[in-house]
């Protein structure tokens, strides 16, 4: 129930209870009424005023009223007026009945109660629209029965009968219904149901509204029936919260409502009709307008609970026949949103019906006469209920279109008259799309439909005449419901167009006329040609671009055509020219968004084209220089079997993509170039791609020369620099292919005349190059030649050699002359090349095979001996025949190679590489340059200069050799003829220069060498190293005289600063001498040769042997003294020697081995003397054999006034071991006194002059903490001591002891 019935219900609850109260206050005042009738008003307002005391009520009159026999008693009330603030309500009648019976049985319930001309006003919110219930009614229905003290009385007014007459509702701030008036109604009570009827009006409706309630008290359910007759819309108007105007029609119905035991809306049904609809038609902007309806009807239902609400048995009718009918149904309707499901048909509907917003608009299109038959419309509404919007969730419209005039008098120029046939669907999807599909007919179409956009402007196409016909039309149209734009969606347009007209006029460009027939199958997608199939015919095609000589003239094309997704397929091409060429095949098109061409595929094939007539039909701005060529150098001629693939791009940078044209040549002569002999081609095979023109060919000729097969290609062929080459391939003499290079257009060996009296045949291969123009310059012409040969005999080469050759190539151009020849020249194997560029002098390569020969002529040359095999080359750039430079590379891997004066030899399989320039100045060798090489573990790298074949000079600025690394080597040679010779060096091996020099087999050396050798090291024989300088003068006749200044370096471990020697080298023999200092000390040394060649003594001599045997790092017990020391050496090891030391007047100090003995043995007054001064010895010697790590000690013998001392053993510090036998003999004076007595000495002393009195003793074990014994007889006399040494045992040699070297 909405609120403004709920509010009417509650008013007349409202009313009849203050009825009530009033009949139930006369009724306990019965008895003051019978006396005082006049104050019975102010009674009954003052009681009410005490029950309820927010009222304000007024009563004018109250008198007794006789109703009717079954009520015949009754009060009546005039002029009632209930208020509240400023609210208010007023009756101006009011009757209360009761029965006769009810009165004398003492009972005072009511029977008839009536309220006549009540007038009540009721406002509407403004803000939230809602309507305000006045507060005395809130306070009647809801307050006052708390306030009743005698609540029983009610019960008299509950089941009586209750009429309203004439009573009026004003309804304040409301737009649609100001008034409800003429308001009856009458309210009964049958067998226990509530019953009311009645009728009111309303605005200005003039015919009444009836009105019945009836409430069944069993099941507390109600129900209220509304009827109307009569009515016209226009007065209804008021009512719509979006009026309808100029619209007016009468309207009949009735309505039902049925509530449940809660009073709560069930159901609602209505049936309406209408008739007398006027004024429709002049409203175009709703649908019902171009219908054409007069009447109609339909019926309601509405669900309260299910908020359902349904339109059925609509029909809408025209002179009585059906024009549209079917149903609705709305749901949720009370919500914010609703659905709205149709279901409308119709047998038959004129065109006006199709709305000119869904026409699109670009095509200017009318729609007239036809209609549409079998119309449904079936779908599914969205609306929203706050904002008055709708969508279409989903909708269908079908139905046929029958004899429908479709006309346009300005679309693109032409007129369109046609008439259409057929079926319709149009539905809804999503996103707010809908699609339309259509399967339609029309008679014909003129050709200017075809949108003047096809064909981009330039190309100034035209169609004229032309017609389709037969067309059929079938497919989507997708359409957007809010702009109404559409798009396409496989749509299908089939027909024939004939006799169209294409034709262009650019007087600047392309000429084309011609007739077009075809049968087509267009699919639209979008608003564009989607694809389209067709069988085409095109009569009496004539084509003609600026350049051609002649027009292209085909007299019938048939093909099939294909387009989709922007791709024109033209597929079973069949034509043939006026020259009946037949050619077929197919053509591609790739379209742009705005249809132009983006890319042209061809394929054609054509059985026979002559020259002539290609070359009249190909435009001069493709390929200009191409066509020229072939017209001028090309004489006769056709081809056969042309097959095209073509590729353009006209909207790129690059047009041409692909192209591949092939044919088969035949019968012609070219010119290829100038004054070169012409060539003959009976048959070839010619390919032209985008990026050359390639023509095959075999079994043709150049003057005597018989070509086996050729190629000719021109690149990049669609270029102004276009370039022809040609290859030839073929077998000759070889006298007669280097005559040919003497022609006059070539002319390359007519300077040097090589090899032009050679015989033998060749292979040959000859390239030539050029531009592809009129007018060729001879540095514009390139070509090169290649010959092969074997077993040839090649004459006239460079220093009139002469060559047998084996393998023989040649390889000529205009810019280089190239001679490659494998055999043996003068004998000897080798690869001879000759190169010659341009005009300059030619380039000579000779490799020189790895053979014993060349090793011998080396030998020869260098005077060094060579075992094995060599290996050469030689390179001279800008060979002139006098002045040029050579390079020299000589390889000595597989040769053994000896070096006398650093007494060194290179065996074979070591490297063995030299490099070099030399230099030749009218035919003689000036110059050695860039000389660098390595032979074995010889490396240098320098400059020498050539006077008169001789060297005469050197500048190295790096030479190794074993034990030897040069930084700088200048040799000179003075005005005097002798060398001058400056070295800067690391390191100097100069033992092996001395061992050189000392030999006597050695060839003279007649030059004289002054040099002066700077070097950080010098490495002398014995592991003596020196660095300095080295300052003298050598030749063979004088020998050798020179000074070594600097520091001498014993292995590491004994320094000679301030050396100062002199080595004179006469007769083969060495001997050096000098002087130095060691440890501050001056010395002596002098070398001289031994009793062999092979030896060599030095000999050492100083006045302080303690510092001397120090820093010879011998013994650091010494001080003072004199000492001399020889040294007896041997050249081939060094390592081992014999040495003899002889020191005099010498103390021995700090001797630990020294203490323990002597302490051992108690002598004290020795020991003493040995930690004060040290024991004084006159003389000592010592024997020692040097063996690598191990030193023999053979005797070692020291005498002085205190005591004597011998030792012998060995010493091996590499594994730091020793063993030594000694004897130690105190007082020695004594034994001095003894001597002269000879037996006596023999007897007491011993034949060693030990000692009457001595102690043996024995050290062991590590050479820094030896272990030491002693013998218990090593005190007896010297005769007894020999006799038990003959028995001794423990004592071992160096030989035999288990410490090797």
């Amino acid at each position: 129930m909405n609120k403004f019935s709920f509010f009417i219900v509650n008013f007349i609850a409202s009313a009849l209870a203050v009825l009530f109260t009033t009949v139930f206050i006369l009724i306990w005042q019965s008895s003051s009424i019978l006396f005082n009738l006049g104050g019975l008003p102010q009674i009954i307002e003052d009681e009410l005023s005490k029950q309820i005391p927010d009222l304000n009520i007024e009563i004018e009159d109250i008198n007794l009223s006789v109703g009717n026999i079954r009520t015949p008693f009754g009060i009546k009330a005039k002029e009632i007026a209930i208020s509240h603030k400023d609210e208010s309500l007023k009756i101006e009648k009011g009757s209360i009945y009761f029965s006769l019976i009810n009165i004398l049985s003492g009972n005072f319930k009511s029977e008839s109660i009536i309220l006549d001309g009540i007038d009540l006003s009721i406002k509407k919110d403004t803000q939230n629209k809602e309507w305000i219930t006045p507060n005395f009614i809130k306070i009647l229905m809801s307050e006052s029965h708390d306030k009743f003290k005698n609540k029983n009385l009610l019960n008299n007014f509950k089941n009586a009968d209750y009429s309203i007459i004439n009573s009026t509702i004003n309804l304040e701030n409301n737009n649609q219904v100001k008034e409800i008036n003429n308001i009856n109604f009458k309210v009964t009570r049958v067998q226990n149901n509530l019953r009311m009827f009645g009728d009111f009006n309303f605005n200005k409706i003039k015919e009444k509204i009836k009105l019945s309630f009836i409430k069944n008290n069993t099941n507390l359910e109600s129900e209220i029936n509304v009827i109307f007759q009569s009515i016209e819309f226009e007065d209804l108007n008021s009512l719509l919260e979006f009026p309808i105007y100029d619209v007016n029609f009468i309207l009949n119905g009735n309505v039902n409502i049925t509530l449940d035991s809660d009073n709560n809306f069930n159901t609602l049904n209505s049936s309406l009709n209408f008739f007398n609809l006027q004024d429709f038609k002049n409203r175009s902007d709703i649908f019902l307008s171009h219908l054409d309806v007069d009447e109609g009807s339909f019926d309601i239902k509405y669900q309260f609970k299910e908020d359902l609400l349904n339109f059925y048995n609509i029909e809408l009718l025209n002179k009585k026949n059906p024009i549209i009918y079917g149903s609705l149904e709305l749901r949720n309707l009370n919500g914010t949103r609703s659905n709205l499901y149709v279901d409308l048909n119709s047998k038959k509907i004129g065109s006006e019906i199709i709305p000119k917003e869904l026409i699109p608009k670009d095509f200017n299109l009318e729609l007239s006469n036809g209609s549409i038959s079998d119309l449904n419309f079936k779908g599914n509404l969205l609306i929203d209920n706050e904002n008055l919007e709708y969508i279409f969730e989903n909708f269908k419209i079908e139905g046929a279109i029958n004899d429908l005039k479709l006309s346009s008098n300005n679309y693109n120029g032409g007129i369109i008259n046609t008439v259409i046939d057929g079926v319709f669907e149009l539905r809804n999807l999503k996103d707010k799309q809908s699609k339309l599909y259509v399967n339609l007919a029309a008679d014909k179409l003129d050709h200017k439909i075809i949108t003047k956009n096809l064909f981009p402007k330039r190309y100034n196409l035209k169609l004229s005449n032309g017609i389709f016909q037969d067309l059929s039309l079938i497919g989507n149209v997708l359409i957007n419901n809010e702009s109404l734009d559409y798009v396409f969606d496989d749509f299908e347009i089939k027909g024939d167009l004939n006799k169209l007209n294409l034709s262009s006029n650019n007087e600047n460009e392309n000429k084309i006329k011609s007739l077009i027939e075809t049968k087509f199958v267009a699919n639209l997608k979008d608003r564009n040609l989607h694809n389209l199939k067709a069988k085409s015919k095109v009569k009496n095609f004539n084509f003609l671009r600026k350049g051609m000589t002649r027009s292209l003239f085909l007299k019938e094309i048939e093909f099939d055509l294909d387009f989709k997704d922007n791709k024109i397929k033209i597929t079973n091409i069949n034509s043939s020219s006026s020259e009946n060429n037949l050619i077929s095949g197919e053509l591609f098109f790739n379209l742009s968004e705005e249809y132009s061409i983006s890319e042209l595929e061809t394929n054609l094939k054509s059985d026979k084209i002559s020259y002539a007539w290609l070359t009249s039909v190909w435009p001069n701005d493709f390929g200009f220089k191409t066509k020229n060529w072939i017209k001028s150098r090309v004489n006769g001629g056709f081809g056969e079997d042309y097959d095209l693939q073509l590729v353009i791009n006209p909207s790129q940078p690059k047009v041409l993509k692909l192209l591949n044209l092939t044919w088969l040549h035949k019968n012609s002569e070219i010119k290829f170039y100038k004054n070169l002999p012409v060539a003959i081609l009976p048959e070839a095979f010619v390919n032209i791609n985008e990026n050359e023109m390639l023509v095959k060919f075999k079994n043709s000729s150049i003057s005597d020369i018989n070509i086996d097969k050729g190629e000719m290609t021109v690149s990049p062929i669609f270029n102004k620099k276009a370039k022809a080459k040609i290859t030839l391939e073929g077998t000759s003499k070889v006298e007669g292919f280097l005559n040919f290079l003497n022609e006059k257009d070539l002319d390359l060996l007519s300077k040097y005349k090589i090899g032009t009296n050679s015989n033998g045949k060749i292979l040959f291969k000859s390239n030539f190059k050029w531009p592809v123009k009129q007018n060729i310059k001879r540095n514009e012409f390139f070509w090169d030649i290649d010959l092969s040969g074997k077993n040839l005999n090649l004459s006239a080469l460079p220093f009139n050699l002469i060559s047998n050759i084996s393998n023989f190539k040649l390889r000529s151009n205009n810019i280089e002359f190239n001679l490659l020849s494998e055999g043996k020249i003068n004998n000897i194997e080798s690869e001879f090349k000759f190169i010659k560029k341009n005009n300059q002098n030619p380039d000579i390569r000779v490799e020189l095979n790895k053979s014993v020969a060349l090793a011998k002529l080396i030998e020869n040359i260098t005077k060094t001996k060579l075992e094995g095999e060599a290996k050469g080359l030689i390179e001279i750039n800008d060979f002139d025949f006098k002045n040029f430079k050579s390079k020299v590379l000589i390889e000595l891997s597989d040769a053994r190679v000896e070096i006398p004066f650093i007494n060194y030899a290179k065996q074979k399989g070591l490297n063995g590489l030299i490099n070099g320039e030399l230099e030749f100045i009218n035919k003689k060798l000036k110059n050695v340059s860039n000389i660098n090489g390595e032979i074995g573990s010889i490396a240098f790298d320098g400059n020498l200069r050539i006077k008169d074949a001789t060297i005469n000079g050197a500048d190295f600025n790096y030479i190794s050799l074993p034990g030897t690394l040069i930084s700088n080597l200048n040799l000179i040679q003075n005005d005097s003829n002798d060398f001058i010779l400056n070295v800067t060096s690391e390191k100097i091996n100069l033992k092996d220069y001395m061992d050189f020099l000392s030999n006597k087999n050695n060839e003279p050396i007649t030059s004289k060498f002054i040099f002066n050798i700077n070097s950080e090291q010098f490495l002398l024989p014995g592991g003596i190293e020196a660095n300095g300088k080295i300052n003298g003068i050598f030749n063979n006749q004088d020998g050798l005289n020179a000074k070594l200044e600097g520091v001498i370096d014993i292995n590491d471990e004994i320094i000679i600063n301030e050396i100062e020697l002199f080595a004179l080298l006469e007769k083969n023999r060495l001997e050096i001498e000098g002087e130095g200092l060691i440890n501050s000390t001056p010395i002596k040394l002098v070398m001289e040769d031994g009793k062999d060649a092979a030896s060599k003594i030095l000999t050492i001599s100083g006045d302080d042997a303690g510092n001397i045997l120090r820093g010879f790092n011998i013994t650091k017990l010494v001080e003072g003294g004199k000492v001399k020391i020889s040294v007896f050496l041997n050249e081939e090891n060094y390592k081992e020697f014999n040495a003899l030391i002889d020191v005099s007047k010498f103390n021995v100090t700090n001797a630990p081995i020294l203490v323990r003995l002597i302490s051992t043995l108690s002598l004290t007054g020795l020991l003493n003397l040995l930690e004060e001064k040290g024991i004084y010895f006159e003389r000592g010697f010592a024997k020692i054999n040097n063996l690598g790590n191990t030193m023999n000690l053979e005797n070692i013998e020291a005498v002085g006034e205190a005591m004597a001392i011998s030792l012998d053993g060995w010493i091996n510090k590499k594994n730091d071991k020793l063993q030594i036998h000694g004897t130690i003999a105190p007082a020695t004076l004594l034994n001095k006194l003894l001597e002269p007595v000879p037996l006596l000495s023999d007897l007491l002393i011993g034949g060693d002059k030990a000692g009457i009195v001595l102690t043996e003793f024995r050290l062991d074990g590590s050479i820094k903490k030896p272990s030491i014994s002693f013998r218990p007889l090593s005190s007896a006399p010297g005769l007894l001591r020999d006799i038990f040494n003959l028995f001794r045992s423990d004592l071992t040699t160096p030989k035999e002891n288990n410490i090797q070297n």
